[in-house]
């Protein structure tokens, strides 16, 4: 299946975000290092870009989907201050 490919990719570049981030990731090759950067900035980009190539496969507008999801949180603060 394509789609669980393209979540394996994800999970992929979460990976490398998450080491970059805590510093487990060094330039260059070798076990610590799955690419030549060491960018977080980089590394969320590459995972942004790989969401949205999934949604385009999956012919989901992530456009709508981000606007209703901060809708949806922006519902559960609300409901958070208001108890």
């Amino acid at each position: 299946m394509k789609s669980t490919l393209d979540c394996h990719d994800i999970l992929f570049h979460f990976g490398g975000v998450s080491t970059v981030h805590t510093g487990d990731r060094k330039a260059g090759s070798g076990k610590q290092a799955l690419a030549d950067h060491i960018d977080l900035e980089e590394e969320m980009g590459d995972v942004l870009f790989t969401v949205l190539e999934l949604c385009n496969k999956l012919s989901l507008d992530a456009s709508v989907l981000l606007e209703k999801t901060g809708k949806r949180y922006e519902e559960k603060l609300r409901k958070l201050k208001a108890a």
